[in-house]
């Protein structure tokens, strides 16, 4: 798949459109000038939400009425796909069913549906594994691990029939509380390095390195399942690490996925700016691709 554009109009301080290149696409500018929101705007058109906020009237330009994000997208036997996302100020969010009086019918669904998602995510967890990079970034051994909410309560092989048993007994504290108390929403990722627990024991770092090593393999098992691959997108490239690791991050995605990055430093990617499509974001604002390289380039050697 590949993002061929994206243009906006009101969306937070963007304005204006974005062509893309069909492989690295690096997103530069100072801080608040909104790198990370031109992400956002290709998350939204993606995903249909943000990974910032949960409510999208929140990313409306102060003082108006309504925004928008469109753009379009190259999949298989050239498929061309138009999309575009309106955004109003006095769009209504979903509001969450009440369930008082009526969750023996509803955990009746929930038990049925749970089953299949324990078991689709426990196959997923196991191919996530298969296709782990670990020795991208480190030598350290990462292991992950679905973490079931019912874990140590009773056996997992018959998933159903657990959660059947416990949402009865928790029956009066999901009344009292008004939302589900057990299911796969409650469950989580394990993840460990050299066999400690990542969440705990880790450096920002390392923990920045294993999600990036998780969304790679993701990468590999959607190619796997679709013949195709995802974007992908890097907010802040350089928050986390270092300038070795960027290497070799960008080195493995390189003729592998249309990459998008955000960076406010220029010295961690001189290597890679001469095959990037590069755009620096002015307040909101891409600068012209060619005007942008010849700048670009001669300050990243004085």
């Amino acid at each position: 798949m590949i993002l061929d554009f994206v243009e906006v109009e009101n969306f937070r301080n963007l304005s204006g459109k974005i062509v893309w290149g069909p492989g690295l696409n690096i997103i530069h500018g100072n801080n608040g000038q909104g790198k990370t929101n031109w992400l956002e705007a290709i998350y939204l058109l993606s995903r249909t939400k943000s990974f910032r906020t949960q409510r999208l009237q929140e990313s409306i330009r102060f003082g108006q009425e309504s925004a928008f994000v469109a753009g379009r997208v190259f999949s298989g036997d050239n498929l061309q796909r138009d999309l575009r996302i309106t955004l109003r100020e006095n769009t209504n969010d979903l509001g969450l069913v009440e369930l008082q009086n009526q969750l023996a019918p509803w955990n009746q669904q929930l038990v049925s549906l749970a089953a299949e998602i324990h078991e689709a995510r426990v196959d997923y967890t196991e191919r996530l594994n298969s296709e782990l990079e670990r020795s991208l970034f480190e030598p350290a051994e990462l292991h992950i691990r679905y973490s079931s909410s019912l874990d140590g309560k009773g056996d997992l092989n018959n998933y159903e029939a657990l959660l059947s048993e416990r949402l009865q007994l928790r029956l009066p504290a999901e009344a009292s509380a008004g939302r589900a108390l057990l299911g796969p929403h409650r469950d989580d990722l394990a993840v460990r390095l050299s066999g400690r627990e990542l969440r705990v024991f880790g450096s920002s770092g390392q923990q920045r390195s294993a999600l990036l090593l998780l969304d790679l393999a993701a990468i590999s098992v959607y190619n796997s399942w679709h013949n195709d691959r995802p974007l992908f997108l890097v907010d802040d490239v350089d928050a986390e690490l270092d300038e070795k690791r960027i290497r070799r991050l960008l080195e493995y995605l390189e003729g592998r996925t249309q990459t998008f990055i955000t960076t406010s430093k220029r010295s961690h990617l001189e290597g890679f700016l001469s095959k990037a499509n590069v755009h620096e974001i002015v307040e909101g604002e891409a600068v012209q691709a060619e005007l942008h390289r010849s700048t670009f380039s001669a300050a990243a050697t004085d």
